[in-house]
């Protein structure tokens, strides 16, 4: 705008010097020559504004750059400023997290102490409670070394008694007449192995006891059947014997009667037949005397 109001001016000056007459020719040309000085100086001074004009866009261009990164930098800053007070909220409620905590850990101390006075008094009595339970432990070790005493000799009587035992089992397997059941006779200690072993040849000597027993009742019953077998063949010889009498008794009784007869005929050969009416009757006393004794 200053440009062209001073380009104005000059023309109006150049219009007044060509209506001027010519006596002032020489002061229009000096005036002139003035103007045209100032049209260059003007023109330095316009190609300085130029220049300025230049300097100043690229100062412009400078400044939208720079603003422009302000502007970037001011949404940055904002974004960190909205973290910051998201964050210092959080350290809000985490500062009130921590005073509530410190609360409750004052209260827990509060409650620790006491509980620590309570665990001191209780110490103190479980310390008096140990005193005594370790005189108590003494007298107990006392007692356990009797005691260990006791079982040795427990376990020697064991032992003994195992080793008997073991012996009337052999001799027990001996009689059974079963060779497969042999235990060792002499037992030093009493071992689980050898309890095993034991209780093995004990379930051996049930099981042959169950066969015995069986047998036995076998046995049992053959001989209550062999009883009454013979009662039975008793009961039957007697009656066979009964019958032999009295088959004794009848043939006996034929004997004489075939004797009779005998004398019978005997007489009878020797009567003649004068005497045949007499023999006859004794023929019939005979078989009479026969038909008697059947």
């Amino acid at each position: 705008m200053a440009e062209e109001s001073d380009v104005s001016e000059d023309n109006r000056s150049i219009s007044v010097c060509v209506l001027t007459p010519e006596e002032h020719k020489p002061k229009y040309e000096e005036e002139i020559r003035k103007l045209y000085k100032q049209l260059d100086d003007k023109d330095d001074e316009i190609n300085l504004q130029c220049q300025l004009v230049e300097k100043l866009k690229e100062q412009m261009l400078d400044q939208e750059e720079l603003l422009a990164s302000s502007r970037g930098d001011c949404e940055r800053v904002q974004c960190e400023l909205t973290r910051l007070q998201a964050e210092s909220e959080s350290a809000k409620a985490e500062v009130k997290e921590v005073l509530q905590a410190l609360e409750e850990l004052a209260l827990s101390y509060d409650m620790k102490s006491q509980e620590n006075q309570d665990t001191s008094a209780q110490n103190r009595r479980l310390t008096e409670e140990l005193s005594h339970k370790t005189s108590d432990l003494v007298c107990l070790e006392a007692e356990f070394s009797r005691l260990q005493e006791v079982n040795a000799q427990h376990r020697k009587r064991i032992t003994e008694v195992m080793n008997t035992l073991m012996k009337d089992l052999n001799d027990f397997s001996f009689i059974l007449g079963d060779c497969d059941l042999r235990l060792p006779c002499d037992v030093s200690c009493v071992l689980e192995e050898e309890y095993a072993v034991v209780r093995v040849f004990v379930s051996k000597v049930k099981s042959e006891l169950k066969s015995v027993v069986k047998r036995c009742r076998n046995l049992e019953n053959l001989q209550s059947d062999c009883h009454r077998k013979m009662e039975e063949t008793e009961r039957e010889l007697c009656s066979c014997q009964l019958l032999i009498s009295q088959v004794r008794t009848h043939t006996h009784t034929h004997t004489g009667a075939d004797l009779t007869i005998r004398q019978s005929q005997a007489v009878l050969k020797k009567q003649d037949a004068g005497g045949k009416q007499s023999g006859f009757s004794k023929i019939a006393e005979g078989n009479k005397l026969f038909c008697d004794a059947r």
